[in-house]
């Protein structure tokens, strides 16, 4: 088999594959925080891993922070070690057809295929100097960005108001952060995590990202789906601000998670892309959707080149 031939799978099964993958990762993670202790996964040729994909590969216990496919690996003169397994990540290919009425529609399908860990592999010196050349820019976000520079640049930023008697939330109506002072919290980690949870819900605002957030607390439904994009948006803000925070799981958590992902097993992925989107609209970064981009032709030698450019 052509070792970038996409995998033959349903997309309900990718998304089951995914979930059993989040899963297993938050429980041998411990938290979301700890998800993103690793580096920042970037491929050989310098692309940054956005959304789900970001998620997937911070789960892995690898050093460095370069992955490729099995072709990147080849063409950059190395092999994979004997006995090594790839990694899965996905993407979305974007199709069109036309509808009963004539009318042109896009419609995406999800696919996947595996990368390697340059730690899972054997390169010659041109190989050893790129990868040392994009290790050396893995992180996409500013070096010493402090919380308070965080909070002070981001764009769009909602009114934030601080009182006693305040419990931490966001109210969509008002486009406003009820926050109580940082003094009553036990420490200043725990408050910007806090507040950081409550930036990560008002990027859903109609002005901003739009994920109608109207209603939602009262829609069970609803109420998960968003709290998973702030789990992981706020957790992602305390790593990259330096914030030293970790809400640990407990077992509790991971159960009521459990149950909510494998019954919604696309959600995780929605998230993760909702997440991503959220953390860069705060940073002032352009956004991304939750898979990397196909370029557009259908072809199985062009879905071959994608492989090779992400």
């Amino acid at each position: 088999m052509h070792h970038n031939t996409f995998f033959v799978m349903k997309t309900n099964e990718i998304y089951e594959q995914i979930t059993k993958q989040v899963i297993e990762g938050m429980k041998s993670a411990g938290s979301w925080e700890k998800c993103w202790n690793n580096p920042e996964p970037i491929s050989l040729n310098g692309h940054h891993y956005q959304g789900i994909n970001q998620l997937l590969l911070a789960f892995s216990h690898f050093k460095s922070p370069v992955w490729a496919s099995f072709n990147q690996i080849r063409q950059n003169g190395g092999v994979v070690n004997k006995g090594e397994k790839g990694s899965f990540v996905v993407f979305t290919k974007t199709l069109s057809d036309v509808d009963a009425d004539g009318n042109k529609k896009n419609f995406w399908m999800l696919k996947y295929y595996y990368v390697f860990n340059t730690d899972q592999c054997t390169f010659d010196q041109k190989g050893m100097e790129k990868i040392q050349k994009m290790s050396q820019f893995y992180s996409q976000y500013p070096d010493n960005l402090t919380a308070e520079t965080l909070i002070e640049n981001m764009p769009q930023k909602p009114v934030i108001e601080y009182k006693t008697s305040y419990s931490p939330c966001y109210s969509p109506a008002l486009d406003t952060v009820k926050m109580p002072h940082k003094v009553q919290f036990k420490n200043s980690q725990a408050f910007y995590a806090s507040l950081y949870h409550e930036l990560i819900h008002s990027t859903g605002h109609e002005l901003r990202l739009k994920r109608e957030l109207l209603g939602y607390s009262a829609d069970q439904h609803a109420y998960s789906k968003e709290e998973l994009i702030a789990e992981l948006g706020a957790s992602f803000l305390n790593k990259i601000t330096g914030n030293d925070y970790e809400r640990a799981f407990t077992s509790s958590y991971i159960a009521s998670w459990l149950t909510v992902l494998e019954n919604n097993t696309s959600w995780v992925v929605w998230a993760a892309s909702q997440a991503s989107k959220a953390v860069n609209f705060i940073l002032g970064r352009p956004l991304h959707t939750y898979a990397e981009q196909e370029e557009s032709g259908n072809s199985s030698q062009q879905e071959n080149e994608l492989v090779d450019q992400c």
